[in-house]
């Protein structure tokens, strides 16, 4: 399936808490480069309590660290994480590390 959508070439993590949910909002290019921000938005999704839900739509790739910390998020929430808008090549990286199978979508 080709991704025709435009998505951003420097990425980004956004932590977007709410009373029903929290989302993490991946963008762009979420490499290790971005490691304090990732760190940041799935430790403060995992402290909120509600379902968390990955919003990976806008993301063009991520690589290995990045499915690390969302395996971290996956195991240490108390309810399924939701990957939702995943391409095919982040969910690549997700199914080749195992990451796919910790999370919900």
């Amino acid at each position: 399936m080709t991704d025709l959508v435009e998505r951003p070439l420097v990425g980004s993590v956004e932590l977007h808490p709410g009373a029903g949910r929290t989302t993490v909002v991946l963008r762009g290019v979420v490499d290790v480069s971005l490691t304090e921000q990732l760190a940041a938005a799935v430790a403060g999704a995992a402290d909120t309590g509600v379902p968390v839900v990955v919003d990976a739509s806008a993301a063009t790739t991520i690589d290995t660290a990045v499915a690390a910390s969302l395996a971290w998020l996956a195991v240490s929430c108390p309810r399924p994480v939701r990957l939702v808008g995943a391409t095919d090549t982040v969910r690549t990286v997700l199914d080749s590390t195992g990451v796919a199978e910790l999370l919900e979508g």
